[in-house]
């Protein structure tokens, strides 16, 4: 199936937010018959992905930052990406990144084949119901594992790289 042309605005994309994370889903599957996602997210100050390194079994990841410095872990090495660079990270690499910093950062994540936004539109309802920041795995992170696992996430043991 051809897919078309689409001009996405600043304004535009299907929003999620728990209050502190702000996400927009700028092209799903549907736009890019399914070859790539791309979403807009505000990354929150002193944010942390989940605890366990975790590895995308399918899907290849892309981020550039926008503002902002974020940083990846990967096994032994930290990767640290300031405004304009970009991380790739392709399917089967286990990481963690965050936001150390007290100032939000925003980028732009890619992942291919398209299908993981669904995640966000998913988890980010369950964790708003509980709490206005993602990072808060004390109250988050049963409900996010249980997400992981339908998109194919796999995870090492807590405190394993």
């Amino acid at each position: 199936m051809q897919t078309k042309p689409k001009k996405i605005s600043s304004k535009e994309g299907v929003l999620l937010s728990t209050g502190k994370d702000i996400m927009s889903i700028k092209l799903n599957t549907t736009h890019t018959n399914g070859q790539f996602s791309l979403v807009e997210r505000l990354v929150a100050a002193q944010f942390q992905s989940p605890p366990q390194f975790h590895a995308h079994e399918d899907t290849d990841w892309l981020c550039y930052v926008l503002s902002g410095t974020l940083h990846f872990y990967n096994a032994d090495i930290e990767y640290v990406c300031k405004q304009g660079d970009c991380i790739y990270l392709p399917r089967l690499t286990y990481f963690r990144w965050a936001n150390p910093y007290d100032v939000d950062a925003r980028c732009l994540i890619f992942y291919t084949p398209g299908g993981f936004e669904g995640f966000f539109e998913e988890v980010v309802p369950l964790i708003g119901k509980k709490t206005d920041h993602i990072g808060e795995y004390d109250k988050t992170l049963n409900e996010i594992l249980a997400v992981q696992d339908r998109y194919k996430i796999i995870r090492k043991p807590l405190g394993e790289h």
